[in-house]
This record gives C-alpha cells, sequence and structure tokens, in this order.
C-alpha cells in the first residue's frame, strides 16, 4: 500500500481547503482579529498555560478562527502569538498551519519536545531540526514522494544564532517525523542515528510540507524529553518541562 493511495492527487485541486474553513467561520461568527506575522506552535497544555501567563501580552487573547487558541507574546508588537490546546501530531499540525497561512500568517515554528536518538545529545541540548524523514502520512498529501521536508534556512540560523546568545547548547540536524510513538525500533533508531538523525518526533515533516505548499517560512526547535536508542527508553520528560518552557522565549526572538 502507497500513501497516498492514489499518487497521483497532487495533479488535482482539493475539494476542501482552508479558505472555505476562513470563510465558513466568518459566515457563522463575523471577522476574526488580525493574526500575527509569525506563530509557536505549542503541544504540551501545561506549557501554553505558562507562557500565555508568564508571556503572554495582558488582554493579548485573539479571536482567531478555531483549531487553536492563540495568545499574543509580551513584547512583540503583536508580531508574535503562542498557539496551543489542539491536540499532537501531523494531522492536527497541518491543519492548524493551513488555516494560520490561509489566513496570513507569515512564519511557523515548533517548539516541543522529542527523543533523542543518541546519548551524545545531552538533555540540556536544544535540537533545532533542518530537515525531516517523512515517515507520517500527512505530509505525502502535501507533497509527493521524493520530495524533502525542510525548514526555512533562515529560520533555521535564527534559531540556532539566539540559542547561542541565550547560552542555550544547541545541535543542529535532520529529525524522524512518525506517527506511531510506540512503534519505533531499535533497527531504526541505530540506522537512522548512523545516517545522523538525532531526534524523533511527530510533527515536523507535517509542518514542513505545508509550510512548503503554502509559501510560509518555517522551523523546529526540540527540548530532549527522552532517549529513544538501541539499548532502550529513557523518559525524562517530568525533567524537560522547564527546558521547554525556556526555549518559548528564544524562538519568539528569532522570528518576531
Amino acid at each position: 500500500m502507497t500513501v497516498p493511495q492514489f499518487p497521483t492527487k497532487h495533479d488535482h485541486d482539493p475539494i476542501t481547503g482552508p479558505d472555505d474553513d476562513l470563510t465558513y467561520y466568518r459566515d457563522l461568527n463575523g471577522e476574526f482579529d488580525p493574526l500575527p506575522e509569525s506563530v509557536v506552535l505549542t503541544y504540551s497544555a501545561s506549557t501554553f498555560d505558562r507562557v500565555v501567563s508568564e508571556l503572554g501580552a495582558e488582554d493579548g487573547a485573539i479571536d482567531a478562527p478555531g483549531l487553536a487558541s492563540l495568545h499574543e507574546l509580551a513584547g512583540t508588537d503583536g508580531t508574535v502569538a503562542v498557539a496551543g490546546e489542539f491536540g499532537i501530531g501531523a494531522p492536527a499540525t497541518a491543519m492548524v498551519v493551513d488555516v494560520l497561512a490561509a489566513a496570513g500568517v507569515e512564519t511557523v515554528c515548533i517548539v516541543g519536545y522529542a527523543g533523542a536518538l543518541t546519548t551524545d545529545l545531552d538533555t540540556e541540548t536544544a535540537v533545532v531540526a533542518d530537515s525531516a524523514l517523512r515517515d507520517e502520512g500527512t505530509s505525502y498529501h502535501y507533497l509527493p514522494d521524493g520530495v524533502p521536508a525542510e525548514a526555512t534556512p533562515a529560520v533555521t540560523d535564527a534559531l540556532e544564532t539566539e540559542c547561542r546568545a541565550a547560552d542555550r547548547p544547541v545541535a543542529v540536524g535532520p529529525t524522524w517525523s512518525t506517527d506511531a510513538a510506540f512503534r519505533e525500533t531499535a533497527f531504526e533508531a541505530r540506522q537512522l542515528a548512523e545516517r545522523g538523525y538525532l531526534t524523533v518526533e511527530m510533527e515536523a515533516a507535517a509542518l514542513f510540507a505545508v509550510a512548503e505548499v503554502r509559501g510560509i517560512d518555517a522551523g523546529a526547535a526540540f527540548a530532549i524529553s527522552d532517549y529513544v536508542t538501541p539499548e532502550g527508553w529513557e523518559r525524562l520528560f517530568h525533567e524537560a518541562r522547564d527546558r521547554l518552557y525556556d526555549l518559548i522565549p528564544v524562538v519568539r526572538d528569532a522570528i518576531r
């Protein structure tokens, strides 16, 4: 079986689309607030709540079209918002980013957890993905097989620069995006680590694919939450919360 079922689907226009979704929203609710130029996507509910409380602008909630909650970040003059409360994984990410792009957002950057494929990466190291292995399904409905899913180089460079400016150790390289969090094998982890892949997560390939199709900029920065190696699975999510939160202002400054 191939994904998609009809590989020539990219030669045809979709029936549904984010512009139709925006029209539907306006018809039901009226005009929504203008959206910022840049949006940080975060998947942790507790991190989103903390960011809104501690880094959000006063009265910064944005009336945005469904799917995600948006809040302006303080000190950005309305140019950067954080998005959350929309779920996890490639399909949710693609839908949110598609709508954001249709509504005028120009840059989207993931800030999330990722598993390190090698213990050579210290937990304090922020990982910036410059590309993603497309081992999920969503990206194939945006880009044909064989087309790479890549971050915008200028965004990747800015993320690395801001990490260093914040004295945060940083590693830049490819990530492995998969839909099946409990089906990662020692064979895959070994093969990909040997090829230079740094992390495994669920969303980067989808973001990069949608961004390519919609013509917006995209990046991804990760806090190491666990180790997924041939030796086993070491879970450190409870230790990673502050490291994830601390990445938000770094990414904010990189994309503002």
